[in-house]
């Protein structure tokens, strides 16, 4: 059976990933095809209209849309660039082979201080994934087209 879902396997072929790390990408990559493939890269509510039957499933698309459009963001923009800022900060230190030491533009800076603000970015990133993934699984009955 072939799969139809290019915009995925490209994500996930040809390297071994963990499972948690398939979950967070197979999640991530439905909401980014949602929105840019799907709709057009286009998040527009609804005109709840005064003799529309369904105000109440209007008003529950409409949050979804609200939700979906800061999700996206997250993922697309937030995410990444938490990211970036601990691999940075990570960057700035060498691994040697028995010890860790600063480049010379670090020496004397306390490294337990410099580890924690890499790990307390790391904890954010984790729980603001958790918040994103699990909105997603909840929401998952709106995204189809």
């Amino acid at each position: 059976m072939r799969n139809e879902q290019k915009w995925l396997t490209d994500k996930i072929s040809g390297v071994y990933l963990e499972k948690d790390n398939i979950i967070e990408i197979v999640l991530f990559q439905c909401i980014i095809d949602y929105v840019e493939v799907e709709l057009d890269g286009k998040i527009k509510l609804q005109k709840i209209e005064e003799n529309d039957a369904t105000p109440k499933l209007t008003e529950k698309w409409n949050q979804f849309y609200t939700e979906l459009k800061e999700h996206y963001n997250i993922i697309k923009n937030t995410i990444p660039k938490m990211e970036k800022n601990s691999a940075d900060l990570f960057d700035k230190i060498s691994l040697g082979d028995d010890n860790i030491t600063f480049i010379p533009s670090f020496e004397g800076d306390n490294i337990n201080l410099f580890f924690s603000q890499i790990w307390k970015i790391d904890d954010e990133i984790e729980k603001i994934k958790d918040e994103v993934l699990t909105w997603i699984v909840k929401n998952r009955g709106f995204l189809w087209s």
